[in-house]
């Protein structure tokens, strides 16, 4: 990381959250607010450059376990060096697909083995996790 005085960088801005934005359906039916307004960095939920596609869908999955102390890792699949976040894993009810996101995000009502719709922008960036009603 570059220091202020010793490289081009003038000030140091810290870590910075993604919120309060929305997404819009090209034909302005449907829009997403993602985690409804909670403040979230982006690698706590964007997993690759195909959320830029901004194509999205619903999917119905199985909320399977939270991963403690699980390693963040970039769009490269590289880890952040000495960073750890807990991760909610889910399995999509269609193929098993397993997508993660990071736990805080999660609303409160939602517990390992319930049955839950996500939205998911590009290939597997959740941007919402919705549990399903009985």
């Amino acid at each position: 990381m570059p220091e202020v005085g010793k490289s081009l960088m003038i000030k140091d801005l810290g870590r910075l959250y993604m919120h309060s934005f929305k997404l819009e359906s090209e034909d302005g039916k449907e829009s997403f607010e993602p985690w409804e307004g909670k403040k979230a960095f982006g690698w706590e939920y964007m997993r690759n450059e195909s959320i830029l596609t901004g194509t999205a869908r619903e999917e119905k999955a199985t909320f399977v376990r939270i991963d403690k102390d699980a390693p963040i890792e970039t769009s490269e699949h590289d880890t952040i060096h000495g960073k750890k976040t807990s991760l909610a894993i889910f399995s999509s009810e269609v193929g098993g697909h397993s997508y993660n996101v990071a736990a805080r995000l999660l609303p409160k009502d939602i517990e390992p083995g319930d049955a839950v719709t996500l939205t998911i922008l590009g290939c597997c960036s959740l941007i919402g996790v919705l549990k399903n009603s009985e």
